[in-house]
């Protein structure tokens, strides 16, 4: 069996309010709260290990639930 790629692939992608709307090519429209992606990323940044102590030389933090924007949601890799 195969599957048309084309199928996987939003045909749009737009921030909505407080969510990340994505419309599929077979006309189901997905949306997904920031807080909920923010949640479910795996990165270690994400998964809870900004609550270790301070890094003295901080690179980078997460915002705080609530707090997350996506400001232009763009497209990237396969």
């Amino acid at each position: 069996m195969t599957h048309d790629s084309r199928a996987f692939k939003p045909r749009n992608i737009a921030v909505a309010g407080r969510e990340l709307a994505l419309a599929w090519a077979d006309g189901h429209e997905s949306y997904l709260p920031f807080d909920d992606l923010r949640a479910g990323c795996p990165c270690s940044l994400c998964r809870g290990h900004r609550d270790a102590p301070p890094d003295p030389l901080p690179v980078l933090t997460a915002p705080a639930r609530g707090q997350n924007e996506i400001p232009d949601p763009l497209p990237v890799g396969g």
